[in-house]
């Protein structure tokens, strides 16, 4: 029987590895270095649906892929798949690399004095917990040759590192799928919504994480509240600027505009039949927006932004195919309302929801229904007019036959609860399922009794 056997040789990224994988012993459990690059490698090839085996040299100077005793069918679409896939792996490798440049400028910064201009790590400074100390974090794990979307966010939650080592066990990806799959099929988002992170990786079609090809504006992994946190100094007073306007947000996402459109060259790859157009964009939340516009020239009007999806098709540089582009809140955005836009109640695991704000938060979510759908359908055929096709999927979510799958998600999704001593773990409190039974019991009240305000 034929065998598939293919060396990745890294002797260009050996003294980096390390910075590159955010290894720390104490914080993956004592694992060896290789064994790390392995776990994410492999992750990757799950993702892919590629059935092959990792190996990393304790040296760290290579890493084979290697099958044996398969067809020669199998054996030859492997090859045709490391041919592309192993100069993208050391293209991502590349740019990381690149953007571990930018770390020493941003360490050597002293106070802050604009905006757009941040200091490293400035909570550490003033409370001090090595657990959620910043550190570089970027997309492993990921696909890397088959994706059918890319979705440029701000930074990435510490939890994905820290806590569970896979960059799409989040509350956000988690609801990213999870709305994608409602899109597809309510019922095996019913039944998917009940299985492990683990289990939907070995055991789910792989298309759903071929949607979810994030890239990060800033590569630094930080605790969830530090992309718009409010700054203070030690005494919780707010540090401001010359004009006595307090900074918001702790994360430089401004200093990585070369990583950004490195990543976006990379990961926006064509389409597999419409090649004059790539996959599809999705850009969550304002930082990530501001940098699109850096990055393109496009500009994405605020106002207009805050109250509908805005789409279009732009080239990331000149030459390169039609990418088209939806701009939109954070997927956090829904969490935050959910939870009464309170520092003190999001993550509780309770719907804080009044007759007054149940229209906005149903609206939010229709909205996030229709982009997870307007994704699916510009990955099939990314030619068709952005905005006709954002609107077909909010008439979709808008129909009073789909309200109810609506709000059987807000209850899901609202119960979402961080844990952990340092709130770097999470659950859903309420399944879907039970929270899709609620529903259909109570037809009038889907949420119980809602106050008047």
């Amino acid at each position: 029987m034929p065998n598939f056997h293919r060396l990745i040789e890294l002797s260009d990224f050996k003294d980096d590895l390390a910075t590159l994988y955010s290894f720390e012993g104490s914080l993956t459990d004592s694992q060896a270095l290789d064994q790390t690059v392995q776990h994410y490698l492999s992750q990757t090839l799950r993702r892919e649906n590629i059935d092959t085996y990792v190996a990393v040299r304790s040296d760290l100077g290579q890493i084979a892929l290697f099958r044996d005793g398969i067809s020669a069918a199998q054996a030859s679409a492997l090859e045709q798949f490391a041919d592309d896939f192993i100069p993208r792996y050391l293209q991502m490798l590349t740019n990381a690399q690149a953007a571990l440049q930018v770390l020493p400028i941003i360490k050597a910064r002293g106070p802050r004095t604009q905006q757009d201009v941040k200091p490293w790590d400035p909570d550490q400074v003033i409370r001090p917990n090595p657990a959620l100390a910043w550190r570089p974090f970027f997309g492993h794990g990921l696909t890397l040759s088959r994706q059918k979307c890319v979705q440029l966010f701000h930074y990435p939650p510490l939890r994905l590192l820290q806590e569970y080592r896979d960059y799409l066990n989040d509350p956000v990806p988690a609801k990213v799928e999870l709305l994608l799959l409602a899109n597809l099929d309510w019922n095996k988002a019913l039944e998917w919504s009940q299985w492990t992170p683990e289990a939907r990786q070995t055991t789910a079609p792989y298309f759903l994480a071929q949607h979810e090809r994030v890239i990060d504006g800033c590569p630094i992994a930080a605790p969830d509240d530090q992309g718009s946190k409010p700054v203070t100094d030690a005494q919780g007073h707010p540090i401001c600027d010359e004009n006595g306007k307090q900074f918001v947000g702790l994360m430089p996402i401004e200093d990585f505009l070369e990583y950004q459109r490195a990543e976006l060259m990379l990961h926006l790859i064509p389409h597999a039949v419409q090649t004059a157009y790539s996959i599809p964009l999705n850009i969550f939340g304002e930082p990530a927006r501001k940098q699109f516009e850096k990055l393109t020239g496009r500009s994405i009007p605020a106002d207009v932004v805050s109250q509908t999806p805005v789409t279009g098709h732009v080239q990331i540089k000149s030459g390169q195919p039609q990418t088209p582009f939806i701009a939109w809140w954070h997927p956090y955005e829904f969490y935050w309302r959910a939870h009464g836009r309170s520092s003190e109640t999001i993550g509780k695991g309770q719907l804080v929801m009044t007759q007054k704000t149940r229209h906005d938060i149903e609206g939010l979510l229709v909205d996030d229904l229709a982009l997870a759908g307007w994704s699916l359908a510009m990955a099939e055929d990314p030619s068709q007019d952005p905005q006709a096709t954002l609107q077909a999927q909010q008439a979709k979510w808008n129909r009073a036959d789909t309200q109810p799958q609506v709000q059987a998600l807000v209850r899901h999704l609202a119960s979402f609860e961080e844990t952990g001593p340092n709130k770097l773990g999470y659950a859903f409190c309420e399944s879907l399922p039970v929270a899709w039974g609620y529903v259909q019991a109570h037809p009038d009240l889907p949420y119980g009794v809602l106050p008047v305000e």
